[in-house]
C-alpha cells in the first residue's frame, strides 16, 4: 500500500503545473491513504504482540512521514524569502533545525536506524508517541535531502547523530 503512494506521488510531478501543487496533492494524497490505513487498523486484529510491532514500527510510520514531510515543505516553501541573497541564510537556517532535531532524538534514531529490537515491546507494542517521533524522524531524513539541494551541498552521514 505504501509503494501505491510512492508511486502516486512520484507520477503527479509529472502531471501538477507547480512546485507548489504537487507539494499540496501529494499531501492530500498521502492523508487520504493514512485515512484508509487507519480504517483497515480499526477492523484488524493482530495475530500476535510481533505482528503488531511491525505494523507500529514499520507500516503505520511510513504513512504519517509523508504526511509530515509535505507539510514540512509546505512550511518550507510558503516562507522561503523572495530575497536571493537571504534564501541561502534561510535554507541553512531549516538545515540547522534538521540537525537540532537529530541531535535531541539521537538514541531513538540510531536505536531505529540500526535495526535495534531490544526496546520494540516498549516503543511499538501499542500506537505512541514513537511511532510519531519516528514518523517525524523518516520525513526529516527525506527534508534533509530536499534541503540539501537547495543548499547545492551534501551533507554526509557522519554529520547525523
Amino acid at each position: 500500500m505504501c509503494e501505491e503512494l510512492l508511486e502516486l506521488i512520484r507520477s503527479r510531478k509529472e502531471v501538477c503545473q507547480s512546485h507548489r501543487q504537487w507539494i499540496e496533492d501529494c499531501f492530500q494524497l498521502s492523508f487520504r491513504a493514512y485515512c484508509q490505513l487507519k480504517k483497515l487498523k480499526e477492523g484488524y486484529r493482530f495475530e500476535d504482540q510481533q505482528e503488531m510491532i511491525r505494523f507500529y514500527k514499520t507500516i503505520e510510520p511510513q504513512f504519517a512521514a509523508q504526511i509530515k514531510y509535505f507539510v514540512l515543505l509546505y512550511v518550507a516553501e510558503m516562507f522561503v524569502p523572495e530575497d536571493n541573497s537571504k534564501r541561502i541564510d534561510y535554507w541553512n537556517g531549516e538545515l540547522k533545525k534538521i540537525h537540532d532535531f537529530f541531535e535531541k532524538h539521537g538514541a531513538f534514531y540510531l536505536y531505529c536506524k540500526e535495526g535495534m529490537t531490544y526496546r520494540d515491546e516498549i516503543y511499538f507494542s501499542f500506537s505512541s508517541t514513537h511511532v510519531d517521533l519516528l514518523a517525524s524522524l523518516i520525513a526529516r531524513e527525506k527534508y534533509l535531502e530536499y534541503l540539501q539541494s537547495k543548499v547545492g551541498v551534501f551533507v554526509t552521514a557522519d554529520s547525523r547523530p
